[in-house]
């Protein structure tokens, strides 16, 4: 058993031996378990899901689908242009990915060599950095001021070291911020892939798709596991240059998005106002409990344009508060780094969810 183990060991590349992995949130039932409480209990607000679930088309088309024995299409080409109608743009401009990960995979594949490098201003969300550790690149991380702004001067001196993509969060996971529009019309004009992730955009309604025309080299990430709340299915799609698109699609696996997932995107579109109506909920959610944040002596909340909020802990430790949470079924993010060793990122769920936080974290 240890020969065999040592002849694996040595047949892995490398610089992968020791790659550390990306932290993960888990479902309510594995947590209820670890923590011996009832899954009904668990009030989860770490994920940035959706507090609605899917529209009900959704869940009455899978149920009505018969045609689950057959290969989708490797092509997408009525997913695409279903995605293409809703986004404003045209279908030769969309991909779709199971998750915008995917996308961002196939991208960092497409571009990073060993050795090359990506920028992304941080904190930021982590796959970033990690399909690129992946390939064997380099990620350059550009502290935010002091405000989580984005500094002009420090990502333009970045991209002068030979970076090859920049990577923006729009709004920003975890800070809920916006990313300037001037910024990123001035990276727009370096040599340089900018890729601009916009998964939380139903939220903010602030959006670089109008620059999509006039730059070969601006690409627009979104999904629908937030707004449309479809996490598990997986389903996300990226808004780019058509050639870039040709490049993709070759590269891509010949069946990455399962007919479920096409069955249910297709159904939100069609259930658009309603999907829509909870967004709205969702932000007024969002802003009653930033109020309701604001008030508790040791927390200074962030505001957001986004279905989340991150908040500063002052005069306590976060992690001892992110325990007291766990040990308690809420579930909340806590960030193991130095930029955020002081901050919580909590998710907006519904007012009887968010009002148990805050009645457990005012005892």
């Amino acid at each position: 058993m240890g020969n065999n183990y040592n002849k694996i060991d040595k047949l892995i590349i490398p610089r992968l031996q020791n790659m550390q992995p990306y932290v993960p949130i888990y479902p309510p039932d594995i947590m209820a378990e670890k923590f011996g409480v009832a899954e009904n209990d668990i009030v989860k607000l770490d994920g940035n899901e959706n507090m609605f679930g899917p529209s009900p088309k959704v869940t009455k088309a899978l149920s009505e689908f018969e045609g689950y024995n057959i290969y989708p299409d490797p092509l997408q080409e009525k997913l695409r242009e279903s995605i293409a109608n809703y986004a404003g743009t045209t279908s030769d401009r969309v991909i779709a990915g199971a998750g915008s990960d995917e996308i961002i995979d196939l991208l960092i594949r497409l571009f990073i060599e060993p050795g090359d490098k990506i920028c992304q201003p941080v904190p930021t969300f982590a796959m970033y950095s990690t399909f690129t550790e992946l390939v064997g690149g380099e990620t350059i991380s550009i502290p935010m001021d002091e405000n989580f702004q984005v500094t002009e001067d420090s990502i333009l001196s970045a991209i002068e070291k030979g970076v090859k993509i920049v990577f923006l969060t729009s709004p920003n996971n975890p800070t809920g911020r916006l990313i300037d529009k001037n910024l990123v019309t001035k990276l727009l004009q370096k040599d340089v892939l900018v890729i601009v992730d916009e998964a939380y955009y139903e939220f903010s309604g602030k959006t670089f798709i109008d620059l999509i025309d006039d730059y070969s080299n601006l690409v627009i990430l979104r999904t629908f596991s937030k707004w449309a709340g479809l996490a598990g299915m997986r389903i996300g799609y990226g808004i780019m240059d058509p050639n870039l698109v040709s490049h993709l699609l070759v590269i891509k696996p010949p069946y990455n998005i399962s007919v479920a997932a096409e069955i249910a995107v297709k159904a939100s579109l069609d259930d658009l106002d309603l999907l829509l109506e909870r967004v709205d909920i969702i932000k007024k959610e969002r802003d009653w409990m930033f109020e309701q944040l604001s008030l508790i002596p040791f927390m200074e909340p962030i505001k957001s344009d986004s279905n989340f909020i991150l908040t500063k802990i002052v005069n306590l430790e976060s992690v001892e508060l992110y325990n007291r949470l766990l040990s308690n079924g809420i579930l909340v993010r806590y960030y193991d780094n130095e930029l955020l060793r002081n901050y919580l990122r909590i998710s907006i769920g519904s007012r009887d969810q968010n009002q148990k936080l805050l009645d457990f974290i005012k005892q």
